[in-house]
């Protein structure tokens, strides 16, 4: 799997389910202020940049791409460098696309895929403030900012082998995600920081996950 879509699977893993444990008052009230603002989101439309750091690497991999988001449940994860590839979603089902010819894209998929469906829905729940769900699997705590980061860690010692910590950074508005750190039991990390973000405003046709679905 290629490295950024890797990523992206693993930071909803863990933010899917982000328990409350230990949290403070503080803490639920900046929750609180980051759900309502989440929620007033219709559209996103935001490019990324994902960086990732191994320890036997001389080097850290880069990939950059685009993710949109159209309420309740459209959402498309594209790469656009090194390589071209997408993940799109329509709230029930989720396919992969390559593109290996300028402008044509292959679909990937083999049949259903349940897990990468989940992943999506994992996602499109995050996009519309619906991902704050009470459970004990993380520790969760805040940074008051500006400004204000979100910080989740595995309570069982078996997961923080694979993930030791999640770092989130908001925006001022508290509506949008404006990098993510995922540092790895091994001590590598992934850094996706998000930039030219824009909130509840019409998709552009020429943009949207139908210029991959026209051509499978």
């Amino acid at each position: 799997m290629k490295p950024s879509i890797h990523a992206l699977f693993v930071i909803l893993a863990l933010c899917a389910l982000p328990g409350l444990s230990r949290a403070t008052d503080g803490d639920l009230e900046r929750l609180a202020a980051i759900q309502k603002q989440t929620a007033a989101l219709t559209t996103l439309a935001a490019d990324f940049t994902s960086v990732k750091t191994v320890a036997f690497l001389s080097a850290p991999i880069k990939t950059q791409g685009r993710l949109l988001f159209e309420k309740p449940n459209r959402v498309c994860w594209e790469i656009v460098a090194p390589f071209k590839a997408a993940v799109v979603y329509d709230g029930q089902s989720a396919v992969r696309y390559l593109q290996d010819t300028p402008g044509h894209w292959t679909l990937k998929n083999d049949g259903p895929d349940p897990v990468l469906a989940e992943t999506m829905h994992q996602l499109q729940m995050w996009l519309s403030g619906q991902a704050f769900a009470t459970n004990e699997a993380y520790d969760i705590s805040t940074e008051a900012g500006p400004p204000v980061c979100v910080h989740l860690v595995p309570k069982h010692a078996g997961m923080r082998k694979f993930i030791s910590k999640l770092d989130m950074t908001f925006g001022e508005q508290l509506n949008v995600v404006e990098t993510l750190v995922l540092t790895e039991g091994t001590g590598d990390t992934t850094r996706i920081t998000f930039s030219k973000i824009v909130v509840n405003e019409p998709m552009p046709a020429n943009e949207w996950l139908s210029t991959h679905e026209a051509k499978p």
